[in-house]
Parts: structure tokens; C-alpha cells; sequence
């Protein structure tokens, strides 16, 4: 939860320091537009967004994928269907995947 808010801050703050960040249901506090501008515009860092369907905290996830577009960057953000504020029975192969996005070795999504 906070944990994946402050990830999404650190990369924000310290955009050179990061090479992606995987927020996994994420107590994320609003960004302002001016908090992307430090974001690199030769490498963009990769961001991944995973929510539980049934976590109380997935609007806030889905707002963060919305500023995330807005700022014109690019974000992998899914909804895990089975899973509340917890990780997934399946977290394994879906974690593998993100990294895979996060490493540059799947195409970026929406």
C-alpha cells in the first residue's frame, strides 16, 4: 500500500536512480503535472500498475494510470481480477510478466 506510493514518488523525485517502478495496490497520493517533468526524455522509465479488483484502493490506482497518460507517459496498469488488497494465488506468474515489462522484453500496454 504505502510502500507502493512512496516507489512511485522515489521514481518521480529521482528519476535517474530508477529504471521502472511495479506499484501492487498502491495508496497512492495524487501527483501535480509539474512532478513528470523530471522524468527522462530519451529512456522513459517503465511503470506498472497492478490493482485488486475487489481492493478499496484500486480508484486509486486507476487515477494514477490517468495521471500517468496525462503527464504523456507510458504505463502497463492491470486489474488482477481475483484479488482484493492482497496478492493473488497466480502473483508469481504475474509479477514475472510486469518485470518483463519493466526490463523492456514486452511491449508497453495500457
Amino acid at each position: 500500500s504505502q510502500g507502493a506510493g512512496v516507489a512511485v514518488r522515489e521514481l518521480l523525485l529521482h528519476p535517474s536512480k530508477y529504471e521502472g517502478v511495479i506499484s501492487v495496490c498502491g495508496l497512492h497520493q495524487p501527483t501535480e503535472p509539474s512532478m513528470w517533468n523530471g522524468l527522462p526524455q530519451t529512456q522513459e522509465p517503465r511503470i506498472c500498475i497492478l490493482a485488486g479488483k475487489f481492493d478499496p484502493l484500486c480508484e486509486r490506482s486507476s487515477r494514477l494510470k490517468d495521471e500517468t497518460l496525462a503527464a504523456g507517459a507510458e504505463v502497463y496498469f492491470e486489474v488482477m481480477e481475483t484479488a482484493g488488497h492482497e496478492y493473488p494465488t497466480d502473483f508469481n506468474e504475474v509479477l514475472i510478466r510486469v518485470m518483463a515489462n519493466i526490463l523492456h522484453e514486452l511491449p508497453r500496454g495500457d
